[in-house]
């Protein structure tokens, strides 16, 4: 009989996850379905459609990813640690 509850409790558990999640269904559909209101979507495709006619140098760069990178592994060693860990600056 125990196991039998331990799933039942297992699927009361993701069936409340599930409802808790609908919550948030109409606005993430809404999303999808017009990214053009996201205020960085025009933004961001002028720029694609500049740097696709080579108008315009292609951002993010590999400096940009370097740094990005160093952010992660820096948080990572911070998690790891549990200490503050200090970004050089450059």
């Amino acid at each position: 009989m125990s196991g039998r509850t331990t799933t039942r409790a297992a699927r009361l558990r993701r069936l409340r996850h599930a409802l808790g999640e609908l919550r948030y269904g109409t606005y993430l559909l809404e999303k999808l379905r017009a990214p053009a209101n996201e205020t960085s979507y025009t933004s961001a495709l002028l720029a694609f459609v500049a740097a696709a006619r080579g108008a315009k140098g292609v951002k993010p760069d590999l400096e940009d990813g370097y740094r990005s990178l160093a952010v992660v592994v820096a948080a990572e060693e911070s998690a790891r640690t549990r200490r503050v860990v200090v970004m050089p600056e450059e």
